[in-house]
């Protein structure tokens, strides 16, 4: 059988992408995946740093296949970038951890240690993903905000998907299922 895709544009850049279409817990999903492509990422988060409210002045994520457009959209944007993990390291100390089961993963923990937690102690944070879906990890990285003392002052993504959210700056929105267009 043949690899059926979603097509969609990046906002009004003019690029449109070729989603592959990946059966994820029994639904049809249009795949983003920006891990190692530089020239996607530079490009997203130039458009999404665009977007971003002027106040912004830390931008947080979850460990994943995005952390090349943090990186990318931390350097667009000229604020620093804070990452929770899923993996604790030996050098990280007083880590705070916290459940999330998201439309794509197992159930699993996220933390973050005193570090990253003081980058946004006071701060005005940015969450940033590839894609929000049921918004799980977005509800989990405002924990972490608000355990720090920061003020979640929006959400931005690649993508929205499911149910569209207005809330969210993004670039796209994909339906689910995801159907072959």
């Amino acid at each position: 059988m043949s690899q059926k895709f979603f097509h969609v544009a990046l906002g009004s850049s003019g690029i449109v992408l070729s989603l592959p279409i990946v059966n994820v817990k029994g639904t049809d999903l249009a795949l983003f995946n920006p891990r190692g492509k530089t020239g996607l990422n530079s490009g997203c988060a130039q458009l999404l740093a665009a977007k971003f409210p002027k106040e912004a002045t830390v931008i947080l994520m979850a460990a994943g296949k995005a952390e090349g457009l943090l990186q990318a959209t931390s350097e667009a944007a000229g604020i620093p970038a804070v990452v929770a993990v899923k993996e604790i390291k030996p050098y990280m100390t007083n880590m705070v951890s916290i459940d999330v089961t998201t439309v794509t993963s197992n159930p699993q923990q996220l933390h973050m240690d005193e570090e990253s937690l003081a980058m946004m102690k006071g701060a005005f944070v940015i969450i940033l993903d590839d894609v929000v879906s049921s918004g799980a990890t977005e509800n989990v990285l405002q924990k972490f905000i608000e355990h720090a003392g920061g003020t979640h002052i929006g959400t931005a993504a690649v993508f929205t998907e499911g149910t569209p959210r207005a809330d969210v700056i993004s670039l796209g929105h994909l339906p689910v299922p995801a159907v072959p267009n």
